[in-house]
């Protein structure tokens, strides 16, 4: 019998000579079993029927190689992230840290030094920080710096002054007396440390009085004590000076830690007058009636005269007249009382010639050598 194809979609017969479908049947369509691997079922289709597609085992190895560099890609994230966000954040901390309690050591170390008390053979210590603290394993401890330096090519000052003094003697006798002051001091106390997150402050102790210093180029700030105090008007002015010099070898420290900084007062000489009270002259006590002061000269020299400037030019200049415009002129005058200041790059100096009638006057002038 000829043999009879019809061709449908999918590849189904209707019928043939060989095995002819029932007139009921209308399609029948050969489709495969689905073969179950060892982790799931798959199959294709090709040419209109459907075949299964072994299993390969090289399947599950890629996969876990792309396991392995999603992870790989995480923790590459978060390394990143703690480098450039913890490590930064806690240098700042520590280097931020380590300046804070390098001014207050120091700032402690120069209240000590104004102390009434001091005299010949007293010892003033003060422990300053040194060393930047590093994060763990990433950086290390970094060195900073502690200087005693007594040479004067840092610091110099000079100062004179001359008052005379009105006496009573027990017996109603009067006598005039003058007081000359001259002492010369030199030298600082420089700490400094490299800081990479935050601004590089400096601290330095010149004549009894703590500066902050921000770099080259960079204005300084007086952090006081000025060591020239002047008050009162025109019924009596009092006046207060201190110079505090270094003596010795210089002494430089560099490490990580702290130092104990001892300074040994090998010279001081305190003088105090004062209207009403007892003086001894010549061997005889007598009573200050009254006092004035003829001159006074407070000179600066060293690289923060215009800071020392700037310094005495607020706390005594009330002109409210901008510093800009003062320091132009040859010199600026202070508020209410006869003295005159001028100031170069290199040296600032405070001045008075005349009759100043005086209530009081102080003076301390101490030497100290680093122990």
């Amino acid at each position: 019998m000829e043999r009879i194809k019809t061709l449908f979609p999918g590849n189904l017969f209707r019928g043939s000579s060989r095995h002819p479908v029932p007139s009921k049947v209308k399609y029948k369509a050969h489709v495969p079993k689905l073969i179950k691997t060892s982790s799931s079922y798959q199959t294709r289709v090709k040419r209109g029927r459907f075949y299964s597609i072994p299993y390969k085992k090289e399947d599950k190895a890629v996969a876990e190689v792309i396991g392995a560099i999603l992870l790989f890609a995480v923790l590459i994230t978060l390394f990143t992230s703690f480098m450039v966000w913890y490590i930064p954040a806690q240098e700042t901390a520590n280097e931020t840290h380590y300046e804070t309690l390098n001014k207050a050591a120091l700032g402690s170390l120069v209240s000590d030094l104004h102390s009434p008390s001091i005299a010949a053979g007293s010892i003033l210590s003060a422990t300053v920080p040194l060393g930047i603290s590093g994060v763990s394993i990433f950086s290390q401890a970094s060195d900073t710096q502690l200087s005693i330096l007594p040479s004067s090519a840092a610091f110099n000052a000079s100062i004179t002054a001359s008052l005379l003094l009105n006496l009573t003697g027990t017996g109603g006798t009067h006598t005039s007396n003058y007081v000359n002051l001259s002492y010369r001091i030199a030298g600082v106390m420089l700490s400094n440390g490299n800081t990479q997150y935050i601004t590089a402050i400096n601290y330095l102790v010149e004549d009894g009085s703590l500066f902050q210093l921000y770099g080259n180029n960079q204005p300084a700030d007086n952090l006081g004590p000025l060591p020239l105090g002047i008050t009162g008007g025109s019924s009596g002015h009092s006046i207060s000076l201190s110079a505090m010099g270094l003596t010795g070898s210089s002494e430089i420290f560099s490490s990580t830690g702290s130092q104990v900084v001892n300074l040994l007062a090998n010279t001081s000489i305190v003088d105090y007058f004062t209207n009403g009270t007892s003086v001894t002259s010549s061997g005889a006590v007598y009573t200050v009636n009254n006092m004035s002061l003829h001159s006074l000269n407070y000179t600066f020299n060293g690289t923060l005269a215009k800071t020392w400037d700037y310094a005495f030019f607020s706390q005594y200049n009330n002109s409210r007249a901008p510093y800009a415009t003062a320091v132009a002129l040859p010199g600026w005058s202070f508020a209410g009382s006869p003295f005159v200041a001028s100031a170069s790059n290199t040296s600032f100096s405070v001045t008075f010639s005349g009759n100043l009638l005086l209530n009081s006057f102080s003076s301390q002038y101490l030497l100290f050598q680093g122990d």
